[in-house]
């Protein structure tokens, strides 16, 4: 069996999916005072650390200038705008300072995790199938999606349709091929998947190999101490 170490910091899926939850959970519905002021930017920093440890540089240089634009704009203009305009400017930061990081999270899950090694996490985790089969095709269909809007995006250059031509060519042309795809796409990879026996009660053998590390153990000890940290901040309360 193989183990993949071709990265150093390579994490568990087992880990990627309790930091998912983790931060979108406790980032949305977690107070903001006391300790869990510090438990929120760690939990908010976790994600676009890990992407620059995966070698995202760009990513993270970007997603650290917007985290700094939101800061700045939390601590320096909604104290200084008053009115509709300081509503909307923390509406807009509140959103994503708590639900950003999540998605952030949940995207390096997605790029980072082979399909195969987030089934055998889920098997481990005694995951039954009706919930592994739409997951992995789930995980499965955001990159053939980006990949099928390329290639329509690159059809709509060739025929010199833009936004010139007004919303509702746009729509025409762009958007229905797009959901169209997109829906022939999650037939596919469900026929695929159920071909290549995913639905199978047959305990499956797996290429790959999956480890608790110590970068995991570390992480999930994080991860348990933000959760106390979160319960009883909300039993405080």
């Amino acid at each position: 069996m193989y183990t993949n170490q071709k990265k150093l910091f390579q994490l568990d899926p087992r880990t990627k999916i309790l930091l998912v939850l983790t931060i979108s959970t406790i980032l949305v519905s977690g107070g903001t005072q006391g300790n869990m002021f510090y438990v929120r930017i760690f939990l908010s920093l976790t994600p676009i650390v890990l992407l620059f440890i995966d070698g995202k540089v760009t990513l993270f240089v970007k997603l650290l200038f917007l985290y700094g634009l939101l800061f700045f704009i939390d601590v320096n203009l909604s104290n200084n705008i008053k009115g509709t305009l300081n509503f909307i400017l923390g509406a807009m930061v509140g959103i994503f300072t708590h639900m950003l990081p999540g998605f952030i999270m949940a995207y390096y899950l997605f790029v980072t995790t082979k399909v195969s090694e987030f089934i055998l996490a889920m098997e481990k985790l005694k995951t039954p199938k009706t919930l592994i089969i739409p997951l992995s095709v789930l995980l499965r269909m955001f990159p053939t999606m980006k990949e099928e809007y390329s290639y329509i995006q690159d059809a709509m250059i060739m025929r010199a349709i833009s936004w010139k031509n007004g919303p509702a060519k746009m729509f025409e042309y762009r958007i229905i091929p797009f959901i169209v795809s997109t829906i022939t796409i999650g037939d596919e990879l469900i026929a695929a998947s159920l071909t290549r026996g995913i639905d199978n009660p047959i305990k499956r053998t797996n290429y790959f190999d999956i480890k608790i590390k110590f970068l995991d153990v570390v992480i999930i000890t994080a991860c348990i101490l933000c959760w106390a940290i979160y319960f009883f901040d909300k039993v405080k309360l």
